[in-house]
């Protein structure tokens, strides 16, 4: 990630803990998207469900990860966070 925004030039590296709550958006919504559609999803054999949610469990955070930083971005932005 860029320390800075090569437009405006706000610094996106703060304090320590910063992104502390983009980790835990991350975390739930992955969590719904990778738990919810297994109430669906009840005829497929342990295994296959497991190696399922094993990889979905790697590869759902990994794909969310900048939009989820860049929301989280914004609402520091919007509540004046970012100076």
């Amino acid at each position: 990630m860029n320390s800075e925004c090569a437009h405006c030039g706000v610094r996106f590296d703060r304090e320590a803990g910063l992104w502390l709550g983009s980790m835990d958006i991350n975390l739930t919504l992955s969590l719904l998207l990778i738990l919810v559609p297994l109430v669906f999803l009840r005829e497929l054999a342990l295994g296959l469900e497991l190696a399922v949610v094993g990889a979905a469990a790697i590869v759902v955070p990994a794909l969310l990860y900048r939009h989820v930083r860049g929301f989280w971005m914004a609402l520091i932005y919007l509540s004046g966070g970012v100076y």
